[in-house]
């Protein structure tokens, strides 16, 4: 099987800095990058999916719930992004980048112009490599990214607080 390279955390870190202008693209980078969400979940997100705070979280709905910790600079992100504007429970979290594909092209048009080879996929596949060579246990970064358990290991063997190390992690590596 062929598998891309993971991108460099300076990439990331571009990343970022191209989008910083565009609050919901920033918003949306953020959370690829900073919380390793994939782009369908992103645009799956609503406003009631977001709990800011000191210690900001968020709902991923779906077959496997979960409520994880994010790292304050994406939560800054968010914050910015949402602004004072009124909202409703059931609304887009980043409105305008919630339909399929949208995150991607324009994302990818971003990078494109600022000549950096890196998809809205390679923000995840490098926030989840960050996780793991930090030392964050293997059963911790499945639980947090949703991703396949590779030993069969139930998520509800995971315990209380996992995600705040992860968020911590990201946030070290990619806040501002």
């Amino acid at each position: 099987m062929k598998t891309r390279p993971t991108v460099s955390p300076e990439d990331g870190r571009m990343a970022l800095a191209i989008t910083h202008h565009h609050l919901e693209l920033h918003a949306a980078v953020s959370l690829a990058l900073l919380v390793g969400l994939s782009p369908g979940t992103i645009s799956r997100l609503n406003v009631r999916d977001w709990a800011p705070g000191r210690a900001p979280q968020l709902t991923i709905r779906g077959t496997c719930a979960r409520t994880i910790r994010v790292a304050r600079s994406a939560a800054a992100a968010l914050g910015t992004y949402l602004g004072d504007e009124p909202t409703t429970p059931y609304e887009p979290l980043v409105l305008g980048l919630h339909e399929r594909g949208w995150i991607e092209g324009v994302f990818g048009d971003h990078a494109q112009r600022a000549g950096l080879r890196v998809s809205v996929f390679d923000l995840r596949r490098l926030a989840v490599a960050t996780v793991l060579a930090a030392g964050i246990p293997q059963l911790h970064a499945e639980a947090y990214f949703n991703l396949p358990a590779a030993d069969g290991t139930p998520r509800s063997s995971v315990e209380h607080g996992y995600d705040m190390e992860v968020a911590r992690v990201l946030e070290s590596q990619f806040g501002c």
